[in-house]
């Protein structure tokens, strides 16, 4: 939908219009590794706590509720 507005755009350090394209089917790579990266990084995040609070007394996790 974007691609067939035609909007264009002046990119910095040149006299003429550029039109701007949304190329998101042709980066399939790119995607699934951001992708990847995202569900490795909130994995990882979310373990980390988890795995501190599975080591305390349940008296003491109670506390910091």
């Amino acid at each position: 939908m974007i691609n067939r507005l035609d909007i264009a755009w002046l990119p910095p350090g040149t006299v003429e219009l550029v039109p701007l394209t949304i190329r998101v089917w042709s980066e399939s790579r790119m995607i699934i590794g951001t992708t990847l990266g995202l569900i490795l990084i909130a994995t990882l995040s979310a373990w980390w706590p988890a795995y501190r609070a599975s080591n305390l007394k349940i008296v003491d996790a109670l506390r910091h509720v």
